[in-house]
Formats: structure tokens, C-alpha cells, sequence
């Protein structure tokens, strides 16, 4: 009796309407909210990304999680611009799922739509066309004046495609399984600073990955970028390489890292420090006059683990409508190509500096000092680290002081054979038999009548040439074949005004060249 008292009683008869109201509005919201957001949210969320993109978007089904304001979408497909009828890139954009929490009150206005977004399976497709335009400008930014917090991607996919190479056909790169981050970077000051974390997976397992903080629709000091690229196969960059280096590739694996920082007037400094493995080059093309020489640097650079390393900082104007990364780095291999040409000795291992003197003889002589088989051993230890690097040798003979002593060597070979044919003249004329030595074979084999002249100078240099080559070939262990190709055998020069050399005669002296 006394719980039928207070279920009759006014106060329960007061709350008892709106706690029945309040009920079915939330049975209601709960219903209504599932199917109205099932029917409306891919039409009326279609639409709106249609007017930011400026492109037909599609959304195949809606789902809605009414408590904690959860929006899932499936299927978006973003697809070519309405008013370029060029524009055939289908779809631009996409994505599997894409799950956020929403703020609804912006679906008509200017600010971020979503507070927080995470997107499964999205892809993206960038095409250059051959006049340089994108299809996507760079302004075109999906959530407003800032990011949701965060962004996240999972098992993404990327694919650029760019015909705007000349001569060069069409060049296209995927990297899938991209994974990462992109949410608004602590301090969260006025200016929207976006933290960048993200990785993927490019050509052949390469591994790379995007690392920084941006100032969207600005540029900020406190900006940067890095870029780490990890075994990226260098021939996916040949319509890039190629041109650029002079050269076809033909094998190879990149791995660099890369620091993007803004600098003044406008301009983007990169540090890059960069590993080439095992890289392979073919023939020149055919334009190789105003080519690098690049081979030569890479053969002085490569090392016994068969890696090349470079450090290549670059300023670039991104203001510029053309490819102001690949002129500035074309202008800095260039520089770097030039002075490997012109001073290779300097980018040799320590000490190899000290060996581009060559090597000197005693007067005359052609038989290795203890000082100079040293100093060859000492040279093919450098080549050794150096496997692309070859020599070819010149052999010098210095009239001067090397013509003394082959002179007395020649007259002592001549007073040799004089005195066997006087021996045989005796025999013969001692025997009574017939006389076959004449008066102007003597004659000849008198020493006063002996000379030195330019092509036994030749032979000394060439001798010369071979002792050195022999050393080389016995101290790095070469096959025969290779020897020849690697150790080649230059001219031979009779040098009327020898340069200093610690002997003061001749020398073999070498250049170095890629091999």
C-alpha cells in the first residue's frame, strides 16, 4: 500500500512525462540517427567534399555509432575535375573505411569537419602532365585551416605518375603500405603547426619514410622535413638519373636521408647524405658533352664494401615552375665531377695523394728501387678499396741522364760482339777456309760508331712501363685479362725537360680512370 501511495503521489505524477519524453526522444535519436545518417550522410557528405575538391565524390555507404559521435564512411571515391576535361586521373582519391569523430555544426561552414580521423586502405593517385601541371594543386587541403587530431593511415598506397620527363616516355612509382600519423604538433599555437609521421613500402621492399612538422597554407622557421629512403633501386629513377648523369644505369640501391628546412628569399635548403650501392653505369648517351664526368667519380669513390657516399646540401628556388631540385643537383654533381677530374688523387683513401708522383728509375736502368716497389705496393692497396678504379701507365726516359749509361751499355754490347767476330775472323784465317767476315761488319762493331738514338729511349720507357705493371699485377692478385684492362699501358714519352723527380731521370708516371 505504501509503494501504490507514492507511485500515485504528485511528485511521481510530475516527473513521470518527462522522463517518458526524454526516453522516446533517446529511442528516437537512437533510431532516427542510424537510419537518417544510413539515407543522408554519404549524399550530404558527398556534396560537401564536391565543393572543397571541385570533384565528383561518392560515398557508398554510411554507418553511426549515436553515443560517442563516431561517423564511419565506406568506399569514397574521389574522382576528375569537373571543369578540365583533360583531366582523366580516376580516382584521385579513395579509401576502404574512414572513421571520425565529427563536428556537425562545420558541415555548412569553414572549419575542420572532423575532430579525429582514421582512414584504412586510402589511395591516392598524383599526375603530372606534360606541360608541368598537377592534378592536385598543392593549396587543395582536405580538412580546412587544420588537421583533425589526429590523422591517422593505415595500409595506405601512393602512385605518381609524371609525363611531363622529355624524350623520356612516362615515368610511374607505387609505394604501399603506408602507415603513420598526421595530428597538430604540441605547442597548438595560432599557427597550426602539423606534425608528419609516415611510412611505406616502394619499388622492390624499398623502405621509406616522412618525418617533420609543416605550417599549412605558411612557412615557419621552426619547419622541416625528413626524408629516409632505404635501398630504393636506382633503376626506378632512371628517366630521372639518367639524363642527369650521362650515363644508362643498369644496377643499384639508394639510401639516403634527407633534411628540408625553409631558407631565406623563398629558397629550400636540403641536406642529403647519400649511399649508393653497388652502382652500376652503362654507356654514355649520346648528349655526353655537357655531361658530368661521373663514372670517374664514382670509381673514386666507391669503396671496398662496394658503397659510394656523398654529402650533396642544396639550396633550390621553389618558386620556379621548372625542376629546381634536379638543376641544382645536376649543377652540383657537375662541380663535384670537375674537381674529381681535375685533382682525382685528393679523393682517394689517406695517403693516396702522396703517390700521384710516380715512380722514378736509376739512369738508364729499368729495374723497380726497393723505394719505388713500396711505393707501388703502397698503390695497389688503394686500389684494392678502389675496385672501379684503374691506372694507365706512362713510361718517361730523360735524354739527358738516361742516354750516358746506354751508351756505355750499347758500346760494351758492340765490344762484345766485335770481339766474337775478330774471334771468328782468327779461326777462319788460322784454318785457311774461306773468309766470311767483311770489313764493314767490323767497321759497323767499331764502339766510336755507336749511337743512342730516340727509339732505344722508347724501348727503356716501355720496360719501364712493364716492371711497374708487373709490381701492380702481383701485388693485387689480377687475372690476366683484368691486369690488362685495369693496369693499362699508355703512351711512352722521350721528355726533353723533365720535372723534378727524386732521381733526376726517368719515371712511370699513372692516371687514374674508371675502370
Amino acid at each position: 500500500m505504501a509503494v501504490a501511495a507514492v507511485a500515485g503521489s504528485p511528485l511521481a505524477n510530475r516527473l513521470l512525462p518527462p522522463v517518458l519524453i526524454l526516453t522516446g526522444l533517446l529511442l528516437a535519436y537512437l533510431l532516427l540517427s542510424q537510419l537518417l545518417i544510413a539515407l543522408l550522410a554519404p549524399r550530404l557528405l558527398a556534396d560537401y567534399f564536391s565543393r572543397r575538391l571541385e570533384r565528383p565524390v561518392t560515398i557508398a555507404r554510411a554507418g553511426w555509432q549515436p553515443f560517442n559521435g563516431i561517423l564511419t564512411l565506406h568506399n569514397g571515391i574521389v574522382g576528375p575535375r569537373r571543369d578540365d576535361p583533360d583531366d582523366r586521373i580516376d580516382p584521385l582519391l579513395s579509401f576502404r573505411t574512414l572513421r571520425a569523430r565529427i563536428s556537425p555544426g562545420n558541415l555548412w561552414g569553414d572549419g575542420p569537419l572532423f575532430k579525429t580521423l582514421h582512414l584504412t586502405q586510402p589511395f591516392i593517385h598524383i599526375h603530372r602532365d606534360a606541360a608541368g601541371r598537377y592534378n592536385l594543386a598543392p593549396e587543395v587541403f582536405l580538412f580546412g585551416s587544420r588537421l583533425p587530431d589526429p590523422l591517422e593511415i593505415r595500409d595506405g598506397r601512393f602512385f605518381y605518375s609524371d609525363h611531363g620527363l622529355p624524350d623520356q616516355g612516362r615515368y610511374q612509382v607505387e609505394i604501399r603500405q603506408i602507415n603513420g600519423h598526421l595530428q597538430p604538433a604540441p605547442p597548438r599555437a595560432a599557427n597550426h603547426r602539423v606534425a608528419i609521421d609516415l611510412s611505406g613500402v616502394g619499388p622492390q621492399a624499398a623502405g621509406c619514410r616522412l618525418q617533420g612538422e609543416l605550417t599549412p597554407g605558411a612557412t615557419a622557421d621552426h619547419d622541416h622535413l625528413q626524408l629516409v629512403v632505404n635501398r630504393w633501386p636506382l633503376t626506378n629513377l632512371a628517366p630521372y638519373l639518367e639524363p642527369l648523369l650521362g650515363h644508362t644505369i643498369n644496377a643499384g640501391l639508394l639510401t639516403m636521408q634527407a633534411e628540408f628546412r625553409p631558407g631565406p628569399g623563398g629558397k629550400l635548403q636540403i641536406e642529403q647524405q647519400v649511399e649508393l650501392a653497388a652502382p652500376s653505369l652503362g654507356a654514355p648517351g649520346d648528349d655526353t658533352v655537357a655531361k658530368p664526368n661521373i663514372a670517374l667519380l664514382l670509381a673514386l669513390l666507391r669503396g671496398r664494401d662496394e658503397m659510394v657516399r656523398l654529402e650533396l646540401p642544396l639550396s633550390i628556388q621553389t618558386r620556379r615552375q621548372d625542376s629546381p631540385y634536379l638543376r641544382a643537383l645536376r649543377e652540383l654533381l657537375t662541380a663535384r665531377a670537375s674537381q674529381a677530374a681535375a685533382d682525382p688523387w685528393q679523393l682517394l683513401p689517406r695517403g693516396g695523394d702522396k703517390l700521384r708522383a710516380g715512380i722514378g728509375f736509376a739512369a738508364g736502368q729499368s729495374t723497380l728501387s726497393r723505394a719505388a716497389g713500396r711505393r707501388l705496393d703502397q698503390l695497389a692497396g688503394i686500389l684494392r678499396q678502389r675496385s672501379l678504379l684503374g691506372l694507365k701507365l706512362t713510361g718517361i726516359s730523360d735524354p739527358a741522364c738516361d742516354q750516358p749509361p746506354l751508351l756505355t751499355t750499347k758500346r760494351e754490347k758492340v765490344a762484345q760482339q766485335r770481339r766474337q767476330v775478330v774471334a771468328r775472323l782468327a779461326a777462319q784465317v788460322a784454318a785457311e777456309a774461306e773468309v766470311t767476315v767483311t770489313a764493314a761488319e767490323l767497321e759497323r762493331l767499331r764502339p766510336a760508331k755507336v749511337t743512342v738514338d730516340p727509339d732505344d729511349l722508347r724501348l727503356l720507357a716501355r720496360e719501364r712501363q712493364l716492371a711497374a705493371q708487373q709490381r701492380l699485377v702481383m701485388a693485387l692478385g689480377l687475372p690476366p685479362a683484368e691486369a690488362t684492362e685495369r693496369l693499362e699501358l699508355g703512351p711512352v714519352r722521350i721528355d726533353d725537360e723533365p720535372t723534378a723527380r727524386s732521381n733526376g731521370c726517368g719515371a712511370v708516371t699513372y692516371t687514374l680512370f674508371p675502370f
